[in-house]
C-alpha cells in the first residue's frame, strides 16, 4: 500500500528511492511513485519540484528506470523498453534539416539516332 505523501526530508526521500531499487529487479515510474506515497504517477514531478534538492533526487529515480530501460534495448525482445522509452521523450525517427541551396543537376539524354 503507498504511504502517506510526506517528500518535505530529502534524507527520507533518499531513503524510500533506494529501498524502492533494491526490492524492484524491474523498476518503473509508475511504482517509484507508489512508493513514494503518490496516488498518481503524473503528480510525481510536480510535487517533487517544489524542493530542489528532492527534485533532484526525484529526477536521479526517473534516469535510473529509463537506464534500466535503455539497458533492455539490448535483448533479443526490446519492444516494450522502446515503447517505454518514446514515453521518455526518445525518439527513433530522423529528421533532415537543408540549409541553403541545394543543386541537383540535370542530365540530358541524347536520342539515339534511327
Amino acid at each position: 500500500m503507498a504511504r502517506p505523501y510526506s517528500l518535505t526530508d530529502p534524507v527520507e526521500v533518499q531513503r524510500m528511492v533506494d529501498e524502492y531499487f533494491e526490492d524492484n529487479d524491474h523498476p518503473t515510474i509508475t511504482g517509484l511513485a507508489r512508493a513514494l506515497g503518490f496516488k498518481e504517477r503524473k503528480s510525481m514531478p510536480v510535487n517533487a519540484a517544489r524542493n530542489d534538492e528532492i527534485g533532484d533526487i526525484v529526477s536521479d529515480a526517473y534516469m535510473r528506470v529509463e537506464e534500466f530501460y535503455e539497458k533492455h534495448l539490448l535483448t533479443s525482445k526490446p519492444t516494450g523498453a522502446i515503447f517505454a522509452l518514446k514515453n521518455f521523450g526518445w525518439s527513433d525517427a530522423q529528421q533532415v534539416e537543408l540549409t541553403g541551396q541545394v543543386n541537383i543537376p540535370v542530365i540530358q539524354w541524347a536520342k539515339p539516332k534511327l
